[in-house]
């Protein structure tokens, strides 16, 4: 931050703010909101649209994080994540379009309490594959996947074809070196697949094969 501020230069101060912001992500949210408002004040008035739908991208998140959202929330925040990914798809911002088909498949996901059995979610987290495909980027594939078994397991499929859904996430996990807890700071989102992978297995299978 200090460095950003020495040179004056307005992209690189935003983005230090828009990564301290993911540190705090979910020990501290409301830190992480302010530091994502600094990103945004320091992009106002410039051409810099992906690094500002990033961090749009990054606040819906946040907002996604508080439990009790209503049916009114969640509709504005489809509207305004539909617009983010318009705009991406657009100006071809790869990692913005991953991570806008993720949000939407989670907003859908919340919002069908009896899930049908095409929900719009798998269309938007299906696009979300197809695009991490064909642009190369496989960060989010485990974060898609993990949705997609949370979606099985409501759906009541059968145990085989979710446990593939999961074997998918800990591989990708396993692939990105994050089979690990790094520190006692709770600032990763693979804390969570890792739990949801070992629940479903203690559950349903012998939990030695999850050690395994």
């Amino acid at each position: 931050e200090e460095t950003a501020l020495h040179l004056k230069d307005r992209k690189l101060e935003a983005l230090e703010y828009i990564t301290h912001a993911k540190l705090y992500f979910y020990e501290n949210p409301e830190k992480a909101q302010q530091l994502m408002k600094r990103a945004d004040e320091c992009l106002q008035g410039s051409n810099l649209r992906r690094i500002a739908l990033h961090n749009d991208i990054t606040k819906l998140i946040l907002i996604l994080k508080q439990i009790n959202l209503t049916s009114s929330a969640l509709d504005d925040m489809k509207q305004q994540a539909k617009k983010i990914l318009d705009e991406c798809v657009e100006k071809q911002f790869a990692n913005s379009v991953i991570r806008s088909n993720l949000v939407l498949g989670t907003l859908y996901f919340l919002s069908d309490k009896n899930i049908s059995k095409n929900p719009i979610s798998l269309y938007y987290l299906n696009q979300g594959i197809d695009a991490s495909l064909r642009f190369g980027i496989g960060t989010y594939i485990w974060e898609i996947y993990t949705l997609l078994a949370l979606i099985s397991i409501r759906q009541h499929q059968p145990l085989d074809y979710t446990a593939r859904l999961f074997e998918t996430v800990f591989q990708q996990l396993r692939r990105q070196n994050l089979l690990h807890a790094r520190s006692s700071d709770f600032c990763y989102g693979n804390l969570l697949a890792i739990s949801n992978i070992a629940k479903f297995y203690a559950i349903h299978k012998f939990e030695s094969e999850f050690y395994q």
